[in-house]
């Protein structure tokens, strides 16, 4: 009986795991806004779109970098300067000063 359920369990696990969605290198890439209604597309070559409330466009790159293994981020260039935009978890930030301080950031809400 315990041969069966052991197979059963292993059986479940098997087709939970292929039934898993694919998951991207890296959770950055998508949509997503800020407490100033701009808007943020990270896509998965590494380009970005920036549309501003006034739908002004703007199109740059986006990198994820890390200075440890423990601490990732995300750095969005703006009018050629590649760290104007810092990104971790759910807030934007202007400088990696205010990142790590965790200081004057703005929420980010992501779209589904």
């Amino acid at each position: 009986m315990k041969a069966v359920q052991s197979i059963l369990l292993i059986f479940f696990c098997l087709q939970f795991y292929s039934c898993r969605k694919a998951t991207p290198p890296h959770g950055y890439a998508g949509i997503f806004y800020t407490e100033d209604s701009i808007r943020f597309e990270l896509r998965e070559d590494s380009v970005a779109l920036i549309v501003f409330p006034n739908q002004v466009t703007y199109e740059s790159s986006w990198s994820v970098n890390s200075s440890d293994a423990s601490y990732e981020f995300v750095n969005i260039e703006f009018a050629g300067n590649r760290s104007y935009y810092f990104l971790k978890g759910d807030m934007l930030y202007r400088s990696e000063r205010e990142m790590r301080h965790r200081i004057v950031g703005s929420r980010v809400y992501y779209k589904e």
